[in-house]
């Protein structure tokens, strides 16, 4: 890494040339040598003077926080494109495979195009009986006014809504 300036006995480093993380993920092992090359391809053609500092902290960026997390994941560390293209080019971190499956939410808000009360089917499994349950005790913690389960049984025939749909 080559320095920048020195004053008072401080030294600070160019921004291109401090080393960032770049991390890829596909759906499988072989998808990350192709994504690597690909990669590597497009930043040969891409660099031009002038742009590096920020096509480089972009790109970072873009892939740590903006891009799908996939099963297999792999890495690299560079300071510059060229640093990056030859990383890429030999080929980036050994993948790993993620170990924990993606969690999915569903949300039910109890009324909506299909039927009313549709979500309360769901109620018949113990998981998602047991998370209404801690979502309503913690509610009842905030001192909500109403408890989540209740409303889960309110009667369509109460008349409460007048119209579920938007005109």
């Amino acid at each position: 890494m080559k320095l920048f300036s020195e004053q008072n006995g401080f030294t600070t480093h160019r921004e291109s040339e401090l080393p960032r993380l770049f991390v890829w993920s596909a759906h499988e092992q072989a998808g990350l040598d192709r994504i690597g090359k690909s990669y590597a391809e497009y930043l040969r053609n891409k660099a031009t003077i002038g742009v590096e500092d920020s096509l480089m902290e972009r790109l970072s960026y873009t892939l740590n926080c903006r891009r799908s997390i996939l099963p297999w994941k792999s890495f690299c560390i560079a300071s510059s494109i060229d640093e990056l293209c030859s990383s890429l080019e030999e080929r980036i971190s050994k993948p790993i495979r993620s170990s924990v499956a993606p969690k999915l939410a569903f949300v039910f808000t109890g009324q909506g195009a299909q039927w009313y009360a549709m979500g309360r089917e769901l109620l018949s499994h113990e998981i998602f009986r047991k998370s209404l349950q801690a979502a309503d005790t913690y509610l009842i913690s905030l001192e909500c006014p109403w408890s989540l389960l209740g409303k889960c049984f309110i009667r369509a025939d109460l008349g409460l809504y007048v119209c579920s749909q938007i005109l």
